[in-house]
């Protein structure tokens, strides 16, 4: 535990819940592409953890680096959708 109390916790339940976003696109994926989906989905996973943890900078990271790769994300109430560019 660190000074917060619960940060290894919780660290803990964002890498489990990334893990199975992860599985869950890699069954919902066609061939060919489902690994690729599958990293999209777990990189949204990720950031959508860092922005609840209000670490608003590395979420905006992974918006970069998911826009570099040709990723457009639309946010919404309902949650991140996303397309190629």
């Amino acid at each position: 535990f660190d000074e917060a109390g619960d940060y290894f916790t919780n660290e803990i339940a964002i890498n489990w819940n990334a893990a199975l976003v992860y599985a869950l696109a890699f069954l919902r994926a066609g061939p060919g592409s489902a690994m690729e989906d599958a990293e999209i989905e777990l990189r949204i996973a990720r950031r959508a953890a860092l922005k609840q943890r209000k670490d608003y900078v590395a979420a905006d990271a992974e918006r970069r680096a998911l826009e570099a790769a040709g990723i457009v994300l639309e946010d919404s109430p309902s949650g991140t959708t996303w397309r190629r560019k």
